[in-house]
């Protein structure tokens, strides 16, 4: 088989990255990138205050806040809790829009993606895949856990490398639990799912890092999600495969 198919991190970089430009893909991009803006604005909307007075409340809880802002207050003339509130209200606004983005990517736009990677590379593969549902449920799960993970965090904004670090690790295990999965489901029977979830963990982890680090390139979370989708379907589908050739030889 040609080399192409051996599991390699960067080689899937380069397939996902080459793939970007196809019209498919290009059509893809539009979706999360719309559902982003529809989503963050129909939050802000009905959610906002909701969410402003949930942050309001946490604050007023942690004892330190108060003695920042207090600090402030004395050295400077002027308090900060009120701006954070507000900043931590946005950006909560924005990563919940950003959620919803990348969940029916994963759920809609995924499904295109992979049959445009299994056709383009893999199509002498058979499909033995798992039910429908077991994608729905794992994404849903750690979406749950994702948006649990962006609230508890919400008081580290106050130490912003603290908060930014918070993001990409919780970023990197949403994207390496969620993305595998549905880039096999379809095509992988239930054990070899197991196996590669389990022996590509460090792999996937890997990839989902540096998916959580283009985050924070400018305007980039736009388009992380459908890139994302690529690269991790470009290299599990090239570890299945070549886990079946081994099998076969």
């Amino acid at each position: 088989m040609a080399n192409i198919n051996t599991p390699s991190i960067s080689t899937a970089f380069k397939q996902a990255l080459i793939s970007c430009f196809h019209p498919k893909v290009w059509l893809a991009f539009c979706i999360p990138f719309l559902t982003f803006i529809v989503s963050s604005i129909l939050l802000g909307t009905f959610f906002g205050g909701l969410i402003n007075d949930l942050i309001t409340f946490l604050f007023s809880k942690i004892s330190w806040v108060e003695s920042i802002n207090l600090w402030f207050d004395n050295t400077l003339g002027f308090g900060v809790t009120s701006f954070f509130i507000w900043l931590a209200t946005f950006l909560t606004v924005l990563a919940l829009g950003g959620i919803t983005a990348v969940v029916i990517s994963a759920l809609i736009v995924d499904d295109m993606l992979i049959k445009h990677i299994y056709k383009k590379k893999f199509a002498h593969l058979d499909i033995k895949g798992v039910s429908l549902k077991q994608d729905i449920k794992n994404t849903l799960y750690y979406a749950g856990i994702f948006v649990v993970t962006i609230f508890i965090g919400l008081p580290l904004w106050f130490i912003p490398p603290i908060a930014i670090a918070w993001q990409i690790y919780w970023t990197r295990f949403f994207f390496s639990r969620t993305l595998p999965f549905d880039a096999l489901c379809d095509y992988a029977n239930d054990s070899e799912i197991k196996q590669i979830l389990s022996s590509e963990k460090p792999a996937n982890e890997k990839i989902g890092l540096f998916c959580a680090l283009l985050n924070y390139i400018p305007t980039a979370a736009l388009f992380v999600p459908i890139f994302a989708i690529l690269w991790f379907g470009y290299y599990n589908f090239a570890v299945l495969d070549q886990r079946r050739q081994n099998t076969i030889s």
